[in-house]
């Protein structure tokens, strides 16, 4: 007989019944007597397999799994790698093993999931796919990218902050009409940064307008770049038709920045003169060639994956505290080419 059957009487993902029979943390009291019952019922005999005898960081003969939910990492490819590095180094401080997996569906588990090898995962990507919860079950679990759905737990950018320094760098510049273009609203992180944006705004009293997002707005794939190119271009023309100038813009990304500087360019505004932009990513092939190249806001996405990684490691070692660690990395400002110009 396998755990499929004592996870199916016990209503839980085989994990945590791999978890309960080797006797490992971060599994709830009425799960672990949900599969101890059901075992009973059923007669099974698990079989023997060698316990560790410390926690992951102690022993370092743990196992982590970072689960690639999507291709999302692939748009900013730069900022993922420097992510990636983080999570790499601060595994290898505990000498903690990490294997990687593109995971589309519930069916893509690596198998070491299913023979419980893996004490928990990092997950990166927009939304987790169906039955996903389920499956980990009570595996410690730590998202490395902001995401749609389930609550879980994350190491965040601090997007709200990004949309407030964004709006604070503007109105330093002595910029007085400001604008965020919301070519990508269908995004958790980047709709936080424009109510970031607006919140600095409002406190300011300087007038601010969102450019994009509303209702019968489409949603863009940022890995088409036909059609963000398309959908910029219309935003920018409703930028340009206000009956009030505006004289500072916030985009949300580098990739949507570069595109926009090339759009405004060929409309002929002069990004000197008329306008101040910053961006947000401090992602340098994104920005490499614009002139002027516009003020950044840095993510720290090393220091992120480093902190995501260390967050998982105490979750593990803790799991009847995990939820008391909110862990946020504070952005800061790169400055552009034409920054503290205006009036001069």
């Amino acid at each position: 007989m396998s755990t499929v059957k004592v996870a199916r009487l016990a209503g839980v993902s085989q994990a945590t019944v791999s978890r309960v029979i080797n006797r490992q943390p971060g599994v709830s009291p009425e799960n672990v007597k949900a599969v101890e019952e059901a075992i009973r019922k059923l007669k099974f005999v698990p079989r023997t397999r060698r316990r560790r005898t410390k926690t992951v960081p102690e022993a370092g003969a743990g196992t982590v799994a970072v689960l690639l939910l999507d291709d999302s990492y692939a748009v900013h490819s730069t900022l993922a790698m420097l992510k990636l590095q983080g999570v790499c180094h601060a595994l290898r401080e505990t000498r903690t093993n990490l294997i990687f997996a593109s995971v589309g569906s519930v069916h893509d588990l690596p198998p070491l999931l299913s023979t419980q090898q893996v004490d928990g995962v990092l997950l990166w990507g927009h939304r987790a796919p169906a039955g996903l919860q389920k499956e980990l079950g009570d595996l410690p679990r730590v998202w490395l990218s902001s995401h749609e759905g389930e609550g879980q737990q994350g190491t965040l950018f601090g997007n709200e902050a990004v949309g407030r320094t964004a709006a604070e760098h503007l109105i330093e510049q002595g910029c007085r009409q400001l604008a965020v273009l919301n070519v990508t609203h269908h995004l958790r992180s980047h709709r936080a940064r424009v109510e970031g944006f607006h919140l600095v705004a409002r406190r300011e009293e300087i007038a601010a307008r969102t450019i994009g997002g509303e209702g019968d707005d489409p949603t863009v794939d940022q890995r088409d770049a036909t059609a963000l190119e398309r959908r910029i271009d219309a935003l920018v023309d409703r930028l340009l038709k206000l009956k009030t100038r505006v004289d500072g813009l916030f985009v949300l990304s580098d990739q949507l920045t570069a595109i926009t500087h090339r759009t405004l360019k060929r409309k002929g505004v002069d990004l000197r003169q008329e306008l101040t932009i910053v961006s947000a990513g401090n992602d340098e092939p994104y920005l490499l060639g614009l002139d002027p190249r516009p003020a950044t806001i840095d993510l720290s996405p090393e220091l992120t994956g480093q902190c995501a990684a260390r967050k998982l490691l105490w979750t593990i070692n803790q799991p009847d505290h995990a939820d008391r660690v909110e862990v946020v990395v504070t952005p800061k400002l790169v400055p552009g080419d034409r920054d503290n110009v205006r009036g001069s």
